[in-house]
């Protein structure tokens, strides 16, 4: 173990012990884990000079994470991915530099503030945007981050050419695609409404909500609403693309996550914006909104274990394609 300078007994003997402290942050409790110093030869517990500020951060960061904004760790790394000085990042945001400094090391970002941020890393048009607008101002460096931002845009190209080639070679039958042509704006504000009308939406769940919605939009009108073709998994129905998708998607991040405790990953969401009804018709509101209201408050397993009773899921093996003629059996809705 590492020993620390005791500026009492002017020894290197002092210890880090941690230990779980509540304080209120902008009128909510937190409850983080603080570092001290112990000094075996006082038997005293005690806290100084970088430690302070460091437990700060710590429960800084534990607000934000309930408050589902980004840590210093996080915004940290969105300028790592530019290489972004904290001068460029306020630059491009059109605030001080002294502003990003206090946000990493002294005060908590705005919902405002953090939105801005994300779309810096998730949205290459925005960044592109706020770099011709700010090019004078960034000299030398506009060159290097368009440089990297131009490699997430051929990420976007290459996975939009992937989803062309799934789609262009699957059957033309109207069953398979539920009578509509794959929709990208439909999908990306479909898994807005999702993620903002249901709770814990990860992947898998995600997968069945598209499903259900497409399957019962088409028992309604006898038109799907995304245009997606789904096929039969392990977990139940998956969109043939879905990770493409995403991937070309400016509003939705998709992180991967790590339960230490049962030790498997999962994918998180975070939306950018709110869903855009413009984008469906009465009919589709109303489905969309009957599929959040069934299962809002479903979890993974509890959702795929209920997809796996549908004839649809039955009725089809391991990487069958799974055809909306299904949808007049759904028994579940």
């Amino acid at each position: 173990m590492e020993k620390f300078k005791c500026k009492i007994c002017d020894e290197n003997h002092l210890e880090i012990i941690t230990e779980m402290r509540t304080v209120e942050i902008k009128g909510k409790k937190i409850l983080y884990e603080a570092e001290y110093y112990f000094c075996p030869e006082l038997e005293e517990v005690f806290e100084e000079g970088d430690l302070i500020n460091k437990n700060l951060n710590r429960a800084r960061d534990v607000y934000r994470k309930e408050s589902g904004l980004l840590t210093i760790a996080e915004i940290v790394e969105i300028r790592g991915k530019y290489n972004l000085s904290q001068r460029d990042l306020a630059i491009i945001l059109g605030m001080g530099e002294a502003t990003i400094s206090r946000i990493e090391s002294k005060i908590i970002q705005d919902k405002s503030t953090d939105d801005s941020i994300r779309r810096i890393a998730n949205d290459p048009l925005f960044l592109l945007e706020k770099l011709e607008l700010n090019k004078e101002k960034l000299g030398k460096k506009y060159d290097s981050i368009k440089s990297i931002l131009k490699q997430d845009q051929e990420v976007c190209i290459y996975s939009k050419k992937i989803l062309e080639l799934y789609y262009i070679n699957l059957p033309k039958d109207d069953n398979i695609r539920g009578n509509a042509n794959l929709n990208l704006g439909k999908i990306e504000n479909m898994i807005l409404f999702f993620l903002k009308e249901c709770k814990k939406v990860y992947k898998t769940k995600l997968n069945k909500l598209l499903w259900y919605a497409d399957f019962k939009n088409f028992q309604t009108t006898n038109y799907s609403i995304s245009g997606l073709v789904y096929e039969h998994k392990p977990f139940g129905a998956v969109p043939i693309g879905i990770d493409e998708i995403i991937k070309c998607s400016s509003f939705i991040q998709m992180e991967e996550k790590e339960n230490e405790t049962v030790g498997y990953t999962y994918f998180k969401f975070i939306p950018l914006k709110e869903y855009d009804s413009k984008f469906f018709t009465k009919e589709e509101i109303e489905t969309l909104q009957s599929i959040a209201q069934k299962f809002k408050d479903f979890g993974n397993k509890e959702i795929s274990n209920y997809m796996h009773q549908e004839t649809a899921y039955t009725q089809t093996i391991d990487n069958e394609i799974i055809s909306y003629s299904y949808a007049t059996s759904l028994k579940y809705l």
